[in-house]
Formats: structure tokens, C-alpha cells, sequence
């Protein structure tokens, strides 16, 4: 390019400029220009209408070489003919720059193309074009496309959801996790108020979390529930939205009903721990002094002297005998409580405690029998008062009758019990009264009731125990009720691999001898007691506090030729030997007749299983003195059941 066609090249160049500052002064330019558009770091060139180079400056020459009136589509694309989409031939706007985007395949970058109508001396119109490197412009947008769908993706995968509020309480904008907390879309809720939104209102409701950040301007957590019984955490934080300064908030809804249930969980396993100790403390003291006081009114009703005082008596002995029903009860709840399991026909446990139950025509019952096999491994007596307990519940809630149902399933699998064991499902559907939301997380309370005092006299342990006695079983129970419809009660119950072949009992014959019996027992009045209870029934009776003095009492009877026939035992001694301990002890001196175990526990193992420890029989505190005449008749002059003239092989 000659000097003339550049300088023709610069006066375009300052034509265009004059005309569009409105400056007629560009003569001292021209010296200077051609430096400018060598040094800058820009593509810059002039082609007339035919694409051939008119003008281009240092940096378009150092990448594309002379080539002085070739055409731009050779140079810069190697084509041999234009563009198809070449902006020469669309472009007619003589005061506005025409801009689009240049990758170029010589160094690979991207370049911004500035298009500029320039008409020379002779009316001829050119294009002055101007190309600037936006490569790292271009990577930047990229990087940021990238980081913005991150974003996206990451804000829409999480399962809170998370929304924008304004001032006016207005969502601007949501995650799709709207949709699992309130059924609603992304595109129902935006423009809606969030109270609306969520507690189905117009008013913005007390306690609101976004009215207290805009106050506060940090952080606010509200915990509530919904009417469909969820819990939800709703957290606001406040921000500013704008270059403005407006306030918006981040507005976080989780959904935390299992986490309120593991509280619930919590609280309650806690609480019956509490109860649990409290109870079997209680029941065992209050089982000394009961037997105390019942055994005494056993020997005042001997010697009653008329009608009127032996039916005062009689009157007491039942107060004491429903008092000891509810110290068992509150054992059962305590972890003292054992079971004594056996193979156990399901089916029998329902009849039995439907029999036991009172009933009117008023309440029609149906059984249905669905389980594979009836059979599981369980204590009869106790799961049958557990089951009796739901029953009475069930029947107090429908006082004007309903319809009761029992069904039996086999389950498989239930969640939150051990997998590799097969399950019976016991389900008792009422059509009662049914219980509210807010009362079911507590029915399994002791004490707890959401009925008028009924048969039970309001007592309100019967659902408490049925639970404790379930759980100690191995199963679980829960309920299900909805007001005014009724309430299900499902238990579920392992069922191992067993003999169902019903235990058969030993009969043992009732011969009668006139013995001598050795008892210990630690409580001294208790002691007296029993000593004047079998004078009264015309037995000998040698006493003693501990284990230790009862083996020195038997060794002196052998030494004088005084045979023992029977002994009694309490389990629990205070600082020394218990019933077992002392049992082994007398086995090993060669005390062959029979022993009972005695305590005030009924869920004592050696009660239990009075076999296992050497013993013949149990006797449950408190006793009336008939139940302590009946079990020695039934044990008097026989030899160990247990014992062949060696050592027990449990000691």
C-alpha cells in the first residue's frame, strides 16, 4: 500500500471521526494517527466494496502478512470467494456500528468485529473494520455459563425447599423442592405470599420469622406444625437484593417430622426409663408392706368372731389383693420384668383375652385368621393381659358400639425390626371415637387418657403395659387413628423356629405330712408373720434372716436328727445370701426334699424358672395364708423333683 492510498485511508478514517464528533478540525491528526493504529492491539483494516484491503495496520500485518489488495476471504479464511453471510452485502447503516464475532483461525482467539461505513472523496463507499481480542472475554462468559448451571443444579437437587422473598412476604423466585413440602410448582407460588403459600392464609401469621430478620437483620428459625401433621423448620435470612440497597430474604423450609419423631423417641425412652426405675423400687418396697399387711388380715379373718367383721375383712384382703395387681403392673413396666416364654398358640392368647373381657351385644367382633402359622414364642399370661388391655380400650371407645376387628398376618419383613427373623402381625381396628393427632404420640404414657373414667377406673396404665410387655417380647406396636373414625392397633411379634407343640404340666398328688419347715426371710416382721401363719395352720416352723444361718440351722438338724421337710426361701436378702445362693449351699450338704422360692417379683427369674435354679415351686408376694397352705400341701414330704442323691447339675 502506497503512501497516497494511506493517507487516502487516514482522511476516511478522520472524515468518519469529524463527523461524528462534530469536530472540523482533524488536520493535526493525520501525522499522528498513523502511529495510533500500528500500536494498537487490534485487528484494522479498510476493504472496498469488491473485499479487497484497502488499509491495514501493523498488528493485521504481523499476523496476516502483505498482502496489499487481496481479498479478506483469502487472508483470513483461505476461501476463494466471499462469505456467504459477509456484512458488506447487508450492510447500509451509514451512521451505526454493525458488531459481531470473529474467531480466527490463525492464533485460534476470538475477536470482537467492529464494522464501520466510511465514504471516501469520490463517494466510494468502504468498510473500516476494527477487530479487538475478546478471548479471555469469551472464556470468562464460559467459566460463569458453567458456574451459573452449577449453580442452577445445585440450588434445584436440594431437597429444602429454598426460595426468594421481598419485603411484601411476595416469592420472586423458587427450587422445585416447593413441590414436596406444599404439592405446589415453581410457576403456581411466584407472585404468591409465603404465608399464603404455607399456612393457607392471608394474614401474616404471629411469630413470623421474615418480619423478625427485617427487624433484626440476621437469621430467624421458626419450628411449627401443619394440618396434615408435619413438622417444618422454616429459616429466614435477610440480604440485599440490589444496588439499591432493597432488603430480599432466603427463605428455607425443611421438612423435619423424622427428626421431631426420633425427639418424640427420645423424650419418651427416656421417660420410661425414669418410670421404669421408680416403678420396680416402688412395687418391691410397697410388696413388703402389702404382705405385712395382707397376711395380717389373713390370720385377724381366722379369728373373726362374726358375719360383720369377717365381711370387713373380706373387704380389706380384696383392697390388698388389687393393690398387688398393681404393683405387678407397675413391675411389668419396670426392665425387672422377665418373661417365662413358651410355644403359644396366638390364637388362644385372643380368645382367652376376649372371654376375660366385658362385653355387650352392642359391639359385633370379628376374627380373621390370615397367619401362616398361629405359633409363637411368648409368655401366655402376659401377652394375653396385654392384648385384654387394647380390647377394654377399644370397647370403652365405642359406648353407643361399633365394630371390632381382629387380624392375624404374617409378616416377612418390618422396618425398624430385625431383618432374618419371620414376624406375626396382630392388627384390633375399632370404630370408636378415634383419638386427635396431638394425643397419639402420647397413648403409650403411663397414666395418660383421653377418655372419662370407664371400667378401669381411668387407671391409664393399660396401653403403657401392653407396650412394655410387647417390646419385651421383641415386637413393636403403634397405633393409628383418625377423630372420629375409629383407631388400629398393630403389633407385631417375632416368630423363631419352635416346638408348637403345647408344654405339657407335671401333676403332682397332694399326700399330706405334718413337717418342719425352714423359711428365711430378711424382713423381721414379715418373718413373724409367716412364723404365726404356720403355727395357725398347724405346721413347725424354724426361722432364719440370711442364707448363712439357715445352713447352720440345717447342719445342726442333722445333728440332732430333725429332719427338714420343706424350706422357703426369699430370693432377695439385704447384704447376704439370696434364695439361689443358699439353695446350692443346702444341695451340697445333702438337703434333698423339696424348696420354694419366694419374692415379691413376679418377673424374678427364679419365679420364672424355678426349675433352672433347683427350686420345686414359687410363691409370689404379698400371699393370703390359703395361697401358703396350698403350695406346701402341694410340695409337703416329697423328695427333689430335681435332685437323684448327686449334686444339682445347676450348682
Amino acid at each position: 500500500m502506497d503512501n497516497e492510498s494511506k493517507n487516502s485511508s487516514y482522511e476516511q478514517i478522520l472524515h468518519y471521526h469529524s463527523k461524528e464528533t462534530k469536530r472540523p478540525e482533524t488536520e493535526p491528526l493525520v501525522s499522528r494517527l498513523p502511529f495510533i493504529l500500528d500500536h494498537l492491539p487490534a485487528f484494522i483494516f479498510i476493504l472496498d466494496k469488491n473485499h479487497s484491503i484497502q488499509y491495514a495496520n501493523r498488528f493485521f500485518l504481523q499476523h496476516f502478512g502483505h498482502n496489499n489488495g487481496n481479498n479478506c476471504y483469502q487472508i483470513k479464511y483461505k476461501r476463494t470467494e466471499p462469505c456467504e453471510h459477509c456484512s458488506i452485502f447487508h450492510y447500509n447503516d451509514k451512521q451505526n456500528c454493525q458488531k459481531a464475532e470473529w474467531h480466527c483461525g490463525y492464533d485460534q482467539k476470538h475477536y470482537e468485529l467492529c464494522n464501520y461505513s466510511l465514504t471516501d472523496e469520490r463517494d466510494n463507499s468502504n468498510l473500516f473494520k476494527i477487530a479487538i481480542d475478546i478471548t479471555t472475554h469469551k472464556n470468562v462468559a464460559k467459566e460463569l455459563e458453567k458456574s451459573k448451571k452449577r449453580l442452577e443444579m445445585t440450588f434445584n437437587a436440594i431437597s429444602d425447599w429454598i426460595c426468594i422473598i421481598d419485603k411484601d412476604h411476595k416469592i420472586l423466585f423458587s427450587n422445585p423442592s416447593v413441590e414436596k413440602i406444599v404439592g405446589l410448582r415453581e410457576n403456581e407460588i411466584i407472585g404468591e405470599c409465603c404465608h399464603h403459600v404455607i399456612h393457607k392464609t392471608r394474614q401474616t401469621p404471629l411469630n413470623c420469622p421474615l418480619e423478625k430478620a427485617a427487624r433484626t437483620k440476621k437469621r430467624e428459625t421458626l419450628e411449627f406444625q401443619i394440618e396434615d401433621g408435619r413438622w417444618l423448620q422454616t429459616t429466614v435470612d435477610p440480604f440485599e437484593y440490589n444496588e439499591n440497597g432493597e432488603q430480599a430474604f432466603v427463605h428455607t423450609v425443611r421438612d423435619i417430622t423424622p427428626m421431631k419423631q426420633h425427639e418424640q423417641d427420645t423424650i419418651a425412652a427416656r421417660k420410661a426409663e425414669a418410670f421404669s426405675i421408680l416403678s420396680g423400687g416402688l412395687a418391691h418396697d410397697y410388696n413388703n408392706l402389702l404382705t405385712i399387711i395382707w397376711g395380717n388380715i389373713s390370720l385377724l379373718k381366722d379369728s373373726a368372731n362374726n358375719l360383720y367383721d369377717s365381711r370387713l375383712l373380706q373387704a380389706v384382703e380384696k383392697a390388698c389383693e388389687q393393690a398387688r395387681n398393681l404393683t405387678h403392673n407397675f413391675i411389668t413396666l419396670s426392665h425387672c420384668s422377665m418373661l417365662s416364654q413358651s410355644s403359644t398358640n396366638i390364637n388362644d392368647i385372643i380368645d382367652k383375652a376376649i372371654k376375660n373381657t366385658i362385653f355387650d351385644n352392642s359391639i359385633n367382633i370379628s376374627i380373621h385368621n390370615e397367619a401362616d402359622s398361629p405359633f409363637i414364642e411368648a409368655d401366655p399370661d402376659l401377652l394375653t393381659a396385654a392384648i385384654q388391655n387394647i380390647i377394654t380400650n377399644s370397647i370403652e371407645a365405642m359406648p353407643n358400639g361399633g365394630d371390632f376387628t381382629i387380624t392375624t398376618k404374617s409378616a416377612p419383613y418390618i422396618p425398624g425390626l430385625p431383618q432374618n427373623k419371620k414376624y406375626l402381625k396382630l392388627s384390633l381396628t375399632d370404630t370408636g371415637k378415634g383419638i386427635p393427632k396431638s394425643d397419639l404420640h402420647k397413648v403409650f404414657d403411663p397414666y395418660f387418657s383421653s377418655k372419662q373414667l370407664g371400667v378401669r377406673k381411668g387407671m391409664g396404665l393399660g396401653l403403657a403395659i401392653s407396650k412394655s410387655i410387647i417390646e419385651k417380647h421383641g415386637g413393636s406396636i403403634n397405633i393409628n387413628s383418625k377423630l372420629n373414625k375409629g383407631s388400629t392397633i398393630t403389633i407385631t411379634l417375632p416368630m423363631p423356629e419352635i416346638d408348637t407343640d403345647a408344654c405339657k404340666w407335671r401333676k403332682i398328688p397332694s399326700d399330706l405330712l405334718r413337717p418342719t419347715i425352714l423359711f428365711m426371710e430378711d424382713d423381721h416382721i414379715i418373718r413373724e408373720m409367716i412364723g404365726n401363719m404356720l403355727k395357725s395352720i398347724k405346721y413347725g416352723a424354724l426361722q432364719t434372716a440370711d442364707g448363712q444361718e439357715a445352713v447352720d440351722i440345717y447342719r445342726q438338724t442333722l445333728k440332732n436328727g430333725k429332719p427338714i421337710d420343706l424350706i422357703l426361701l426369699d430370693q432377695n436378702i439385704k447384704g447376704g445370701m439370696g434364695g439361689i445362693e443358699t439353695l446350692k449351699e443346702l444341695r451340697k450338704l445333702g438337703f434333698q426334699k423339696r424348696a420354694i422360692v419366694v419374692t415379691g417379683s413376679p418377673s424374678c427369674p427364679a419365679i420364672i424358672d424355678f426349675k433352672k435354679y433347683g427350686f420345686d415351686a414359687s410363691l409370689l408376694k404379698p400371699f393370703t395364708i390359703d395361697e401358703l397352705e396350698a403350695v406346701i400341701k402341694a410340695n409337703i414330704g416329697k423328695n427333689c423333683s430335681n435332685f437323684d442323691g448327686v449334686p444339682n447339675p445347676f450348682i
